[in-house]
Formats: C-alpha cells, structure tokens, sequence
C-alpha cells in the first residue's frame, strides 16, 4: 500500500491561502446552540486552505485543511485531506477527517469554537464519492474520519479535492438534517506544494 503515495505524487497537478481556525476542546451540545437549517447546499462566503503535518510515534500524516464559514451562521467546519504512513506496517492509506463547532461571541468579540459531534460526514463530486468509496473509522474529538489504501482513490479522491466543484455535508448529533456546503475548490499553489514535498519526504 505504500505505493497510494507514490500514485499520489504521479498524479498531483498544481492549481491555486491559508489560515485555520482552532477550535475549543469542548463539547456543545447541539441542542441548545444555535442551528442553521440548510435547505439546499449552502455557498461559503468564506474558505481558507492551509497545509498541516504531523509526526508521532506511530505514524507520519500530510494534509490539506480546509476551514469554512458562512457568516453571520455560526457554523465553522474544518475539513482535512489526509496522506497517512503507519510506521509499523509501512502501510499507506488516503482520506479525511472532519469537524464541527460553533462561535462563541462575547460582546462584539468571538472567544472561540466550541465543537459539535458529529454523526455523519460526506464529499461527493463529479467523479468521487467518499460514502462509495471510503471507509469509516474512529475519529477523536467528536468528528468524523474515512480512509482508503487503495491508490486508484488516492489520486482520484486528490483530484476532486482540489479540481472539481463538490458538496460537503456533515450532520451534527441531534440535528434532523445534514447541512451541505457547495465547495468550487481553489486550494492555493502555495499549500499544494508544501503538501508535495511532505509526501516526497516520507
């Protein structure tokens, strides 16, 4: 499995700022925040991309994250395309994680994020389907996480990620719906090519 990277590294091509939003360790409950019900999928009017790494004892992770807003809703979602290396079995595996919150606002000012649990998460383009072709797993911190080894998704999935207009949806625990963000992707040259040479390097 461990070609799903060098697939990956055959396949990237370059397109086009980045910042993410951290979001509190604290679990709201759904219930009581306030909810946006999305009755077709809404269009951010704000989407950074930043490039994040991460090296622990078990594994070697690169990825894109992708922070959405609609003000003045008070959703914010974080969205990761992940390229995960486990070092004991050397195996390599594509996919996401994402998570949920909601601003807090003090006065005039936002004091932070708190998270909303998620029960369910889905990006679906043109020529990609994670809920067809990802598997779940447990995910930290309320979100949700889906990944792949094979190397056909690996390329694919990157492809839609930063090629093709799609659809994110996450459903947060207690909420009667999903709630769906319209995506026209343009993941800076800048974050894609920090992504590269931290898959070049594992």
């Amino acid at each position: 499995m461990r070609n799903v990277i060098t697939c990956l590294q055959r396949f990237i091509g370059w397109s086009s700022a980045a910042c993410t939003i951290a979001i509190m360790p604290v679990v709201a409950d759904w219930l009581v925040l306030p909810v946006v019900a999305f009755a077709e999928p809404v269009i951010p009017t704000a989407i950074d991309y930043d490039f994040e790494g991460k090296d622990t004892p078990s594994s070697e992770t690169c990825g894109i994250v992708m922070t959405i807003a609609t003000p003045p809703a008070l959703e914010i979602v974080n969205f990761r395309l992940i390229a995960r290396l486990d070092k004991l079995s050397t195996d390599m595996t594509i996919g996401f994680s994402v998570n949920a919150g909601v601003l807090v606002n003090q006065g005039k000012k936002t004091a932070g994020v708190m998270v909303t649990g998620l029960t369910t998460a889905r990006f679906k383009s043109r020529s990609f389907d994670t809920s067809k072709r990802l598997i779940s797993v447990k995910a930290d911190g309320g979100g949700v996480e889906m990944r792949s080894g094979l190397p056909a998704d690996a390329a694919a999935f990157y492809h839609a990620f930063v090629d093709e207009p799609f659809v994110l949806s996450v459903t947060p625990q207690g909420s009667p719906g999903a709630h769906e963000y319209a995506i026209v992707p343009d993941v800076p040259v800048k974050v894609q090519q920090t992504f590269q040479q931290c898959l070049d390097a594992l």
